[in-house]
């Protein structure tokens, strides 16, 4: 038990060290260099009407005939255009459907800063988006299992020391103190 506790120990410790930098690096983005990115804008006329009710699949096309490759979000904005943002990393793309569908921007912005590729690290989740973005899933999704073995095994080790019973109850309870407190606080 001992031995899963600490393997389990070490892949949470990889990922808040991970977490901890990035999250450094966002809170604190005056500390580190920051180069200029490159940005580039193209205007292309649309030669269709485009179906704007399955705004998923109009995406996915504009990624291909653009040849536009990262993880694609969208959403509409203020004049009802809609907006596709693709990122990668070091690179985003961002394509804006005009109001009266006849043509589209691209904004297309590379060399993306060092604060900026850190927080996209920091935020990065789920599977789409390509082999990379399936592996880092998974990695994920370990850390998270890892983090339950290790508090489950931890809570095991713990309660088989009885020597240690007394200190370890105010260890074990201090969390939930501290969330109750933060629950009613918030509230």
């Amino acid at each position: 038990m001992r031995q899963i506790h600490l393997t389990a120990s070490l892949l949470v410790f990889v990922f808040a060290m991970m977490y901890i930098f990035t999250g450094l690096v966002i809170s604190k983005g005056n500390w580190f260099h920051h180069q200029s990115d490159t940005t580039t804008t193209t205007i292309y006329l649309l030669t269709y009407t485009p179906d704007t009710t399955r705004l998923n699949e109009f995406g996915k096309d504009i990624k291909k005939q653009l040849n536009i490759s990262g993880r694609m979000s969208f959403r509409k904005n203020r004049k009802n255009e809609v907006v596709f943002t693709y990122y990668k990393p070091m690179v985003r793309n961002v394509v804006t459907v005009h109001s009266q569908l006849d043509s589209l921007t691209v904004v297309r912005t590379e060399n993306i800063n060092f604060h900026e590729a850190n927080k996209r690290i920091h935020r990065v989740h789920g599977f789409e988006g390509g082999i990379l973005y399936i592996i880092w899933g998974i990695l994920l999704d370990l850390s998270a299992v890892s983090m339950i073995v290790f508090a489950v095994t931890g809570f095991l080790i713990w309660y088989r020391v009885r020597s240690h019973m007394k200190p370890g109850w105010i260890f074990f309870l201090l969390p939930f103190v501290l969330l109750l407190m933060m629950i009613l606080y918030l509230k």
